[in-house]
């Protein structure tokens, strides 16, 4: 980006609700990389801490019942019922041939799905790590997004995935496991350093701080996989990532912009219990998944964040004018001046 472009963007400040919506976003993306850092390091072997870090894992995932809310809003909820197979289909044709397939494969089934559901996790991480740039761009009226930056989005979360694949208990043990880590630890540090170099670089060419640390915060994001132990690097990189999910949607949420939540209690309420009991099943039972039953319990229990996967790629999709118009309804902060 130009440096022209910069001094302009710093002639029109940022609206204040716009800065303090960025500095949130910058705050619980930080957060849980430090609370987890202290509970694998001087904080070790603390059970209470334990077991207070043990709701990572709900943490972590909790922000998949917020793609409800989109169906509170008329307006989006228009727009789902104009792709009915995709929203409603496609997520369960993907849920019940998961759980099949694990249920008849056994264990080294449900290994290679785990394999598979960590992937497309990652890159939904990276996908919501552009449009946190591209939110902090707005915001801070410094332009849009550049190439670079783009791809240094893409570029993170296949750095970040070598890590965390290869702390699935199954494939931990494997000869090549460590020679995955390293080499994605490498190009983790590699990610890092360019990212460090191109916000150093928009800070020097007149940058607002907030963008400029926002695409600090984006190419680091990964990094706790490789620098915590396991399985407290994936937390924390799950919770910062539910984190951001529950302040967008929730200020967006606050905004009232055409919502009609009522007819909708029922059935969201009772997904969120399906996900609630599935996972306290899955508490009682223990980590073993070797049964094909708890494996498929599982894999249903995953099947509701895969399904988030598929709503959001459809509902954040902001090439698309809808989108587009939806988010500046209901961010109308970012986009004043």
């Amino acid at each position: 980006m130009s440096e022209a472009v910069f001094s302009a963007a710093a002639a029109k400040p940022a609206d204040t609700q716009a800065r303090t919506f960025l500095a949130g976003l910058l705050l619980v993306s930080v957060l849980p990389a430090a609370f987890f850092a202290l509970v694998g390091g001087p904080l070790a072997g603390n059970a209470a801490i334990e077991r207070f870090a043990d709701l990572g894992t709900v943490l972590g995932t909790a922000h998949v019942a917020l793609t409800g809310w989109f169906w509170t809003d008329r307006d989006y909820r228009s727009h789902i019922h104009t792709r009915q197979r995709y929203f409603y289909a496609f997520p369960t044709a993907v849920v019940v041939v998961s759980v099949t397939a694990v249920y008849l494969t056994g264990p080294d089934g449900f290994v290679v799905y785990l394999a598979l559901y960590t992937l497309w996790a990652y890159h939904h991480f990276g996908r919501q790590g552009l449009g946190v740039l591209s939110l902090s761009a707005v915001g801070t009226k410094s332009g849009p997004t550049s190439n670079a930056e783009r791809q240094l989005c893409r570029a993170a979360p296949v750095a970040g995935v070598l890590g965390a694949i290869v702390q699935i208990p199954a494939l931990a043990g494997h000869e090549w496991a460590e020679p995955v880590r390293l080499a994605g630890f490498a190009a983790m540090l590699g990610v890092a350093a360019v990212a460090l170099a191109m916000a150093a670089r928009q800070a020097r060419r007149g940058a607002p701080p907030l963008r400029a640390a926002m695409l600090a915060m984006v190419g680091l994001f990964f990094l706790p996989v490789y620098l915590l132990p396991a399985p407290y690097g994936a937390a924390a990189v799950g919770v910062a990532h539910s984190f951001q999910y529950a302040l967008i949607v929730g200020y967006m949420a606050a905004s009232r912009h055409r919502a009609s939540p009522q007819q909708w209690r029922l059935p969201l309420g009772a997904l969120v219990l399906v996900y609630l009991a599935l996972y306290l099943v899955l508490r009682i039972e223990g980590n073993d998944q070797s049964t094909p039953l708890l494996a498929a319990a599982t894999t249903a229990w995953m099947g509701i964040a895969t399904a988030h996967f598929i709503a959001d790629a459809g509902l954040w999709r902001l090439a698309q004018p809808f989108q587009r118009t939806a988010l500046r309804e209901r961010l109308p902060f970012l986009f004043r001046g």
